[in-house]
């Protein structure tokens, strides 16, 4: 049975109003009615303009329906101080489906940087807390042109959804600075990520209790250490715990063996439960077994990487990668330690002499 206490713990019996933030007209969507999805997003499996935003909101809406049913059900069992009619249960239902909709926290700072020639730039960071009902709440911190407030709002409520399906009592968050890292040398980088770091501190949305930042898009361990560092010069006097607030650090300064490789293992474990399972592979027209098997990765960076060295380890072969820059393929199979090797030398898959470059029927064609 499904059970609202366990998904919204600490709002279940209570919801309270926490959308005191200013975001754009995506973000602040108005809940459905029971059953149906928001008419302003009716057509985004179909319309090209769709953002990242309108396709998790759309998922969202079609797993709540799904769900709502249930729910609404579940309460006529729940411990409460009187028994809830239906048209109670069915507000209480909607009242926390809403909440989930919304995000509780987005953050936006902007800075100003001295570069090496002298000139200063100007720097804006965000911090997007999708729920912070369970906490510490966690998510990636990513560097990137492309970095927004609509994206980051995805991705921290994808956050969310993940942890509470595992049981991982965690709320959902996701950082970003809106750059290009490689048009900074390695010292503007690190002052950027220090002074990004100070402005989170002051703000309350970084802590080991309160949100605990992993390495995302075009940031590492190193970038980790950077913020870690920053946060124990702070706050380190007074908080014995105060390294955990990272995640993915290096391993001499807190950090676990086996977490670069960490989310690529994931991967592969989620995808070998599913081709090892009879019932699923028999309704595919398809054999239980790696044997045989090809498969494409969208991306290959610190997931996909790591994805496609077990994937290929157990026997599947790579016939085509999806790179931001490139997109290569080989239906005999792309060797991974040659991949591994160009990609870690020549920072980028394309050119690489294993496979050729796929342009699809109309030119740049993604895979």
């Amino acid at each position: 049975m499904i059970r609202l206490s366990r998904i919204i713990p600490n709002t279940f019996h209570s919801i309270t109003s926490r959308t005191n933030f200013n975001l754009n007209p995506v973000i602040a969507r108005t809940y459905a009615a029971i059953g149906k999805i928001p008419t302003e997003l009716e057509n985004v499996p179909y319309d090209d303009t769709s953002t990242f935003s309108d396709m998790v909101q759309f998922n969202f809406h079609k797993a709540r329906i799904v769900v709502e049913e249930k729910l609404i059900d579940s309460l006529k069992y729940h411990k409460s101080t009187r028994r809830l009619d239906l048209n109670e249960r069915k507000a209480k239902v909607e009242n926390i489906m809403s909440y989930l909709e919304k995000c509780d926290h987005m953050l936006e700072v902007n800075f100003a940087t001295r570069r090496k020639d002298g000139t200063y730039t100007l720097i804006k960071g965000f911090r997007a807390t999708h729920k912070s009902h369970r906490l510490p709440v966690t998510g990636g911190l990513r560097y990137s042109v492309n970095v927004d407030r609509d994206s980051l709002f995805a991705l921290a409520s994808l956050v969310t959804y993940k942890c509470a399906m595992v049981g991982i009592p965690f709320g959902g968050a996701v950082g970003g600075i809106c750059i290009n890292p490689k048009q900074f040398t390695t010292h503007e980088l690190e002052n950027i990520t220090r002074r990004y770091t100070l402005e989170l501190a002051k703000k309350g949305f970084l802590g080991p209790e309160l949100d605990i930042i992993s390495p995302d898009l075009n940031t590492s361990e190193r970038e980790m250490a950077w913020i870690s560092d920053t946060y124990m010069k702070i706050f380190g006097y007074k908080d014995i715990n105060a390294k955990g607030c990272v995640a993915g650090k290096p391993v001499t300064q807190g950090g676990i063996y086996g977490h670069e490789s960490a989310e690529g293992r994931g991967l592969f474990n989620i995808l070998d439960q599913f081709i090892q399972n009879e019932e699923y592979m028999k309704s595919l027209g398809l054999r239980t077994g790696w044997k045989d098997k090809s498969f494409i990765l969208q991306g290959f960076g610190k997931v996909g990487m790591h994805a496609m060295r077990f994937l290929t380890r157990i026997g599947a072969k790579c016939v085509g990668i999806s790179e931001i820059d490139a997109n290569i393929v080989n239906p005999q199979g792309i060797d991974f330690s040659d991949l591994r090797n160009y990609k870690l030398k020549m920072d980028t898959v394309a050119d690489f002499p294993g496979a050729e470059p796929y342009k699809g029927k109309n030119d740049g064609e993604q895979l």
